[in-house]
């Protein structure tokens, strides 16, 4: 067994939408909590992991290589395991079988495995609830007290054998993650249950994931079980204190239930390193004394330990229906809100689409926007929010393509989850920045992308993540050198890719032939960037290197007055426009992220902000020293 991880302090940033409420009827008010968790740090043993692959496969994955990629993703994660960690893996169709019974990871059961996967061949029906409940008991008839434990489901179809009953399904997740299993869901194609498979990863506490065509597949998931690997705090919760009389849900769809003396528990789940929680609790208030105070206390919990500390509160007041009306609201409040309500209302008119009932799914984004526009006001954020709304009216109005419903689902999922949404195809409209991670390093990417857009949403708010390079360098090995003709490839390759986008970022983990962590093509407008040999400083804050380019190249965003070869020195002085950008240099940047003198004398006479600099500075500098406050 491992030691017990170390508490930290982590912050928690807490408001809400108005503080007064009605003193003679019921107020339903918004909180919004922002949470991170913290990073690894140094000499910190992570959580050994328990997983189960469970694969479909039915008829229909014998199409497009599916089950030859499944086969693939799946050795893939199991040779990312160690010895410490435990796996097995099921297939179904009308039958189950237990391909590899849970195991220990070691070198000779991970090799054995192989010879067990490859034989995996599609056939019958599927009997989706009994193979996925299989490999939930491998994992949880050999889940230690200090593992992770996790069941990832890959399926092409619908439940049509064996327990086909939505709510059924749904109430055996909710039980699994209570005994400590939680689910991840991998949809694949066109033809499979969105509601069912994201319903089924919300009760879980694991994740949804689209996947559009079979060559993602690896890609997704070397993605989860990255995320499974860097787990830092296990089953989070939020304990609230409302007192007597109040009720409370999750805009985003977590777990919430009334413990005795008048507080709620809302299950987060696990969270890996980095990773950031943006929350909403909708909670309604009873009518009360005028004058009189009520106080909500937010704590965080989890398993271990680890967040132990982080506590918010707010103070709600009675005051009469004139003072409820003249209140100030708190537009960041409201923008989330806004967010996570319009997701929600989309989700749902696309099952009524899928139903084929149109007119109750406009019905259901009419209402969404009414109730949006209400609240609003000029806020640009909410009024762009509210503008997307509308335009979907009529899209869900009509009969839509199954694959165009199932990438507006994936995307409202995203909003809910605070998980940007990793793309697999464009859909015709402009982007101006793409991340194009390759070699299954979504997370990486992933845990830098949020606090950056939060910091700078107008510059790195609409960042979209494409997975078509998932396996561009496949053959060669982690450790071989990115040659000079390959990266030509890659770039070339990136740019046939998403022709539209201003700026793209490939990411890759392998090393550059000049030893150097980034290359600008300026004519190609895209950077490829590598992860590899984060040892010593950037083994602690991977994420704070992944912020550090995206800001660097991201900055040409702004325009041609970006010119970094002007203001940048080659010496190293752990400024952003540091030139020398090996792994040395690097982490000098990272522990300094800071704007020399000279840089920032040359930013004066420029057009870009200094303070918008500084700023994204920061959020670098919190990510390399592991601050879990970073937003």
């Amino acid at each position: 067994m491992t030691d017990r991880p170390t508490a930290l302090a982590v912050d928690l940033s807490v408001r809400a939408d108005r503080r007064l409420i009605r003193a003679d009827e019921s107020s339903r008010r918004f909180i919004r909590l922002r949470l991170q968790a913290p990073g690894t740090t140094k000499g910190q043993k992570r959580l050994p992991v328990n997983l189960a692959f469970v694969l479909d496969r039915s008829g229909s994955m014998e199409e497009e290589g599916k089950i030859e990629r499944a086969r693939k993703a799946v050795l893939q994660g199991i040779r990312s395991l160690s010895d410490r960690d435990r796996f097995s893996v099921v297939a179904y169709d009308d039958r189950i079988d237990v391909v590899v019974p849970s195991t220990a990871a070691t070198r000779e059961a991970r090799k054995a495995a192989a010879a067990a996967v490859r034989g995996i061949e599609p056939r019958g029906a599927t009997d989706l609830c009994e193979g996925w409940l299989r490999g939930c008991a491998q994992v949880e008839s050999h889940l230690a007290d200090d593992a992770v434990g996790r069941c990832l489901l890959l399926t092409d179809g619908l439940a049509n054998h064996g327990i086909t009953d939505e709510a059924d399904i749904v109430r055996h997740a909710s039980d699994l993650r209570d005994r400590r299993v939680a689910t991840s869901t991998f949809g694949l194609g066109a033809d499979f249950d969105e509601k069912l498979l994201h319903r089924m990863a919300e009760a879980g506490r694991g994740n949804f994931h689209f996947i559009e065509s079979a060559a993602q597949i690896p890609e997704f998931i070397a993605g989860e079980v990255g995320e499974t690997l860097h787990v830092t705090a296990r089953d989070v919760a939020l304990v609230v204190e409302t007192g007597e009389g109040v009720t409370l849900d999750s805009l985003n769809g977590y777990p919430c239930r009334q413990l005795d003396g008048g507080e709620w528990r809302v299950e987060i789940g696990s969270l890996f390193a980095g990773q950031s929680i943006d929350a909403v609790l909708r909670v309604v208030f009873p009518g009360g004394e005028i004058g009189g105070m009520r106080e909500v206390g937010i704590t965080v919990v989890d398993r271990d330990g680890v967040l132990e500390g982080a506590r918010g509160s707010l103070p709600f007041h009675w005051a009469d229906e004139a003072a409820n009306r003249k209140q100030d609201r708190d537009r960041a409040v409201d923008r989330r809100v806004a967010a996570l309500t319009a997701a929600r209302a989309y989700q749902e008119a696309l099952e009524r689409n899928r139903a084929g009932d149109y007119a109750g799914a406009r019905r259901v984004i009419q209402k969404t926007a009414q109730d949006i526009s209400r609240y609003a006001g000029d806020d640009p954020a909410t009024l762009g929010t509210l503008g997307t709304l509308r335009l979907q009216i009529d899209e869900v109005a009509r009969e839509m393509d199954s694959l165009a419903r199932k990438r507006g689902y994936a995307s409202a999922s995203g909003t809910l989850s605070s998980r940007p949404v990793l793309r697999d195809r464009d859909d015709g409209a402009t982007r101006n920045f793409v991340l194009m991670p390759v070699s299954g390093i979504r997370s990486l990417v992933d845990a830098a992308v949020l606090p950056l857009a939060a910091a700078d949403p107008e510059l790195f708010g609409d960042m979209i993540l494409d997975g078509r390079l998932s396996d561009a360098d496949d053959e060669a090995g982690p450790d071989a050198a990115l040659t000079p003709e390959e990266e030509e490839d890659l770039t070339v390759t990136a740019v046939r890719t998403v022709p539209e986008a201003r700026v793209r970022l490939v990411f890759t983990a392998r090393p550059l032939a000049d030893g150097r962590s980034s290359h600008w093509d300026e004519d190609r407008r895209t950077a490829v960037v590598s992860l590899a040999g984060l040892e010593g400083t950037l083994a602690e804050c991977p994420q704070a290197l992944v912020a550090a380019e995206i800001v660097f190249y991201g900055l040409h965003l702004l325009g041609p007055g970006y010119e970094p070869e002007r203001i940048g020195h080659v010496e190293t002085r752990g400024c952003l426009f540091d030139f020398s950008r090996t792994p040395a240099d690097i982490a000098a940047l990272l522990e300094g992220s800071d704007l020399c003198p000279s840089c920032r004398d040359k930013l004066a006479a420029s057009e870009l902000s200094l303070d918008r600099l500084l700023k994204l500075a920061e959020v670098i500098r919190s990510l390399a020293a592991g601050d879990p406050a970073v937003h």
